[in-house]
């Protein structure tokens, strides 16, 4: 065979191998060539990293699969892009739910498939954040979510907001009987005190009686004491006017 031909067949080569990392998936974008992953086109580019490539006001690595970001990169694999070709360069459910470089989020987490839902050929699921599953110093932080997350079911969330109507509503008739006996303890207070100002009024008219009482029965006493000596008075004077006129009669 002669050297032309070996030369054809080795472009024929190259070419089919092409062809077929594109039909594995691979796409174009800001980091163009990237691997069949979710959102494998907006990985953010870790700090001290080389090869990232600035796209739009963003950082971008060029590759998901390697320890530099730079596109076409001859070096050795992430943790991640090992994980990704024992998986036969497949966004697989296992690949998905793994933590690659260990930094506590599986690589859907980081990559915005939390629940492994993906299929290559289609639309990015949507992600607030997309960090890189090869390097454990970069990982998605605050807000974001969570594969824990994926389990709940629409029954689920129809059963929680259930409960929480039914605590709401358990809280609401809480309230209302402790409005309810607050609102009887008022009464009651406000009875017990027109009791006490009733009685008090009724203490306060019998010791007026009292005293009126007694200052009658005084009054009266006095009445019978100068009439008594109205009398005494008046029986002395007798007895004197009696002594003078006999006295008169011997003579």
């Amino acid at each position: 065979m002669g050297v032309a031909k070996l030369l054809k067949l080795a472009c024929l080569s190259v070419l089919a191998n092409g062809a077929l990392g594109k039909n594995h998936g691979q796409r174009t974008g800001p980091a163009s060539m990237v691997v069949a992953v979710p959102n494998g086109d907006r990985v953010d580019c870790p700090p001290t990293v080389e090869g990232c490539h600035h796209y739009r006001a963003k950082v971008y690595c060029q590759t998901v699969l390697h320890t530099s970001c730079e596109r076409g990169s001859s070096k050795q694999l992430n943790a991640f892009g090992l994980a990704y070709s024992l998986a036969g360069y497949r966004w697989t459910k296992e690949l998905c739910e793994a933590d690659s470089d260990g930094d506590g989020a599986t690589n859907g987490e980081e990559l915005g498939d939390p629940c492994c839902e993906w299929e290559d050929h289609t639309s990015n699921p949507l992600a607030s954040q997309v960090s890189h599953p090869g390097f454990a110093h970069s990982k998605p932080e605050g807000l974001y979510k969570r594969k824990e997350d994926c389990a709940v079911t629409e029954d689920d969330v129809a059963i929680e907001i259930a409960k929480d109507s039914l605590k709401r509503a358990e809280a609401k008739r809480a309230l209302d009987e402790g409005s309810r006996k607050r609102t009887i303890h008022r009464k009651l207070l406000a009875e017990e005190e027109e009791e006490e100002e009733e009685e008090e009024k009724e203490e306060e008219e019998s010791e007026e009686e009292s005293e009126e009482a007694e200052a009658e029965e005084e009054e009266e006493e006095e009445d019978t004491e100068a009439e008594a000596e109205e009398e005494g008075a008046a029986e002395g004077g007798d007895e004197g006017a009696s002594g003078e006129g006999g006295d008169f009669m011997v003579e």
